[in-house]
């Protein structure tokens, strides 16, 4: 059996390690919410995603990606709570704040 390809990504002042696979599931979900609300920045979508994912709280990526397994209203429930509660130094989550797509 062959390891997944990985990728190291920066994050501001951190970097993660992640599966190629799950940095396109990212992608996919960064861009339904961008689709749904016009506002959110791509980029910082997708970081912010990341750095929840690698570094302490692994989320159902393919559930979120899928708009039949997870819908709008879940879904962007997860992107602004993990936008208001991730702490970018270190990619945790703080305030008890728990997604509803969390593995």
């Amino acid at each position: 059996m062959t390891k997944p390809k990985t990728k190291v990504v920066p994050l501001g002042r951190m970097s993660v390690r992640i599966a190629l696979l799950e940095l396109d599931l990212i992608q996919k979900i960064a861009d339904r919410a961008v689709e749904y609300d016009c506002d959110l920045d791509h980029t910082e979508v997708m970081m912010d995603l990341t750095a929840t994912h690698c570094k302490g709280c692994p989320l159902q990526l393919d559930a979120m990606a899928n708009e039949k397994r997870v819908d709008q209203f879940n879904l962007m429930h997860d992107i602004y709570g993990i936008a208001a509660h991730l702490n970018r130094e270190n990619g945790e989550l703080e305030d008890c704040f728990l997604p509803r797509c969390a593995a």
